[in-house]
């Protein structure tokens, strides 16, 4: 969390870069979601990495890491016990797509227009954590 919040502070000075690398996305996925094992194993749920081993993408490691951790985390607090989360990317003309996927409980309409306002609050798990 330290380091996010570091990275997050820095993104937002004046000069801030991209750091570009070439990563195997597989690889890149399992390591950025090894530390989230425990919290799905509290709740029986398996994450599943479908990515193809062989695709390799140019990427800022820091910021993607932060994103993904992000989408499996909540992907976890949302979803009922014995589930799956599903990790999955799409080829697009122009780009790539990463999809996290879970059978949580989803959002509101209200929760989604406010997703990106002050007006969004946390809210509780389904263990309440």
């Amino acid at each position: 969390i330290l380091d996010s919040l570091l990275f997050w502070a820095k993104s937002q000075l004046k000069g801030f870069s991209l750091k570009i690398t070439e990563q195997n996305l597989f690889t890149f996925i399992n390591e950025k979601t090894a530390s989230l094992q425990p919290f799905a194993k509290e709740k029986n749920i398996n994450i599943i990495n479908q990515i193809n081993p062989e695709v390799r993408l140019k990427l800022d490691a820091m910021l993607n890491m932060i994103i993904i951790r992000n989408l499996v985390l909540n992907a976890i607090k949302f979803s009922d016990e014995n589930k799956e989360i599903i990790i999955q990317l799409e080829e697009h003309p122009n780009n790539y797509e990463v999809k996290v996927k879970d059978s949580g409980i989803g959002m509101s309409q209200e929760q989604i227009d406010n997703l990106f306002t002050t007006k969004n609050k946390s809210t509780l798990g389904t263990k309440k954590e």
